[in-house]
């Protein structure tokens, strides 16, 4: 019978409110074969007197505790610790469907796979939003395969018909190889901003020969409003974009990848718009950013090669008003679609 060993990392920080749904949700999978490492990473509260308790209830839980280091450098420190054949990062504020890791092992008992994927549940308070990745289960090969590391590399023309997507593929939260996994490592998001799964994502794909994704929403992803960038905009994310942007055109392999990079570069305005809107500073300071942005050279480039044509109409009106600098018309679009994502999450 194949009953591999599965690691899930948990780093844990801040999150105490929803600390025990995600340890439940772990602890009581119908696949028994597991263990729990648990990074306290630096709570000041009493997390870490609580993850020793259950430790004690529990023989495959572990826990580990140091200063605040983040998210990556935690995610890091689990893998270097993980005895498992397979890994499974999960974020300690969400938490996973009883048979998640059961359903993953026996889909692929029978055959070689690298890498098992899946959809998840966007959460809102009490509103869930499933986001599907392909219409039905899937097995990929490794040309398939390098086709999906592309994808988290950049839009790829009819692609870019879904823009809100673009990090959709690229979560951690994904049934990986060890000995694969452990060649890699998270950036940290104080370099890159919060794309530190893409990244490791599309490192680990250069190893992907074969990968099954499963068409359910397996895994719960708690979208919180005080850490949402329309909450209160990141002084630091231009910059680290750029860092992000850096480090992945060294990954970048072919022409299509080549493409697909700028495309990112281009499409990735959104965020980086919607972000400086909500920085605290004066109108005409904001202002002077975002035009700033769009007249430095990397993002001119990038929206010079952008093609209009396989985008909706209102997301082509807005990277037109970017292509051809349209630079108030860029800024007054940026409150028209924050306020449209904001009612996105209020609407069942």
């Amino acid at each position: 019978m194949f009953t591999p060993l599965v690691s899930i990392i948990v780093p844990i920080y801040k999150t105490r409110q929803y600390i025990e749904q995600c340890l439940s949700s772990l602890i009581n999978q119908t696949y028994q074969n597991l263990e729990l490492i648990l990074i306290d990473d630096g709570n000041t509260d009493d997390t870490l007197e609580y993850l020793t308790k259950i430790a004690q209830e529990d023989t495959r839980i572990r826990v580990f505790s140091q200063e605040n280091k983040g998210l990556s450098a935690s995610r890091n420190i689990g893998l270097s610790y993980a005895k498992g054949e397979w890994v499974f990062f999960v974020d300690s504020d969400d938490w996973i469907e009883k048979e998640t890791i059961e359903t993953c092992i026996h889909a692929i008992s029978n055959d070689d796979f690298d890498l098992v994927f899946f959809d998840y549940m966007r959460e809102f308070g009490t509103i869930s939003k499933p986001v599907h990745l392909f219409n039905q289960s899937k097995e990929f090969n490794e040309i398939e395969c390098r086709n999906l590391r592309r994808r988290m590399i950049g839009p790829y023309r009819s692609e870019l018909t879904t823009p809100t997507k673009l990090y959709s593929l690229s979560t951690a939260w994904k049934l990986y190889k060890r000995e694969i996994a452990k060649k890699y490592s998270f950036v940290d998001t104080k370099i890159i901003g919060t794309a530190e799964d893409a990244l490791f994502n599309i490192q680990y794909y250069q190893d992907v020969k074969k990968a099954l994704y499963l068409h359910y929403p397996f895994y719960h992803y708690r979208r919180n409003n005080e850490n949402s960038v329309t909450a209160k905009g990141k002084i630091l994310l231009s910059q680290q974009l750029l860092e992000l942007f850096k480090l992945i055109k060294q990954l970048i392999s072919s022409p299509e990848e080549e493409e697909a990079y700028y495309n990112l570069i281009a499409v990735e305005l959104y965020q980086l718009g919607l972000n400086e809107i909500h920085i605290d500073t004066s109108f005409m300071n904001r202002y002077k950013k975002i035009k700033s942005i769009l007249s430095s050279d990397l993002y001119k480039k990038s929206l010079q090669a952008l093609s209009l044509r396989y985008f909706p109409l209102h997301w082509k009106i807005f990277f037109f008003n970017a292509k051809y600098k349209l630079y108030f018309l860029f800024y007054l679009s940026l409150y028209v679609l924050d306020f449209a994502r904001y009612l996105s999450t209020k609407i069942k």
